[in-house]
């Protein structure tokens, strides 16, 4: 269902509660290297605006002690782009902490609406809120020197 408070998408780009968690987001998760809207003609379709996130996955898997899927360092060494709806698309058997991540970081985007120190005029419009939307590498990303695929090395 549309929404009741549509924006356009240079408005929602230039929204106060966007820009900070924007910047939020890139401050807290250093893996995350930037934050857009890959569909600018869904800004409207739902009340929750869906945001793209770009990450390092390298850089994750590291913080995390993750181990990255054997196709995202694949298509990563052929020099494509990936992307995909979940974070834990990209590991293997990390179970539920990516879920868990996540999670944290929409009750952040969450709480920054809810926030009294965003004036409501500087805040998105009604019910509108920002919400994680897919997960892209970003591009260019290369495999570090130093990575060791455990799972290619131990067969």
């Amino acid at each position: 269902m549309p929404t009741d408070h549509p924006l356009t998408y240079e408005e929602l780009i230039d929204n106060y509660e966007f820009k900070v968690g924007k910047r939020i987001l890139i401050r807290e998760y250093p893996w995350i290297k930037d934050v857009f809207i890959k569909s600018p003609d869904d800004v409207n379709r739902y009340n929750l605006i869906f945001i793209d996130v770009v990450i390092d996955p390298f850089e994750l898997a590291q913080e995390k002690g993750w181990r990255l899927a054997n196709y995202i360092v694949r298509t990563i060494e052929r020099g494509d782009d990936f992307w995909s709806p979940y974070l834990s698309t990209y590991f293997t058997g990390i179970g539920e902490e990516s879920r868990e991540l996540v999670n944290s970081m929409e009750k952040t985007l969450e709480t920054l609406h809810k926030s009294p120190a965003i004036p409501q005029e500087m805040r998105l419009p009604g019910h509108r809120k920002l919400n994680i939307g897919s997960w892209y590498t970003e591009p260019g990303t290369q495999v570090p020197t130093d990575y060791v695929d455990w799972a290619n090395e131990l067969e």
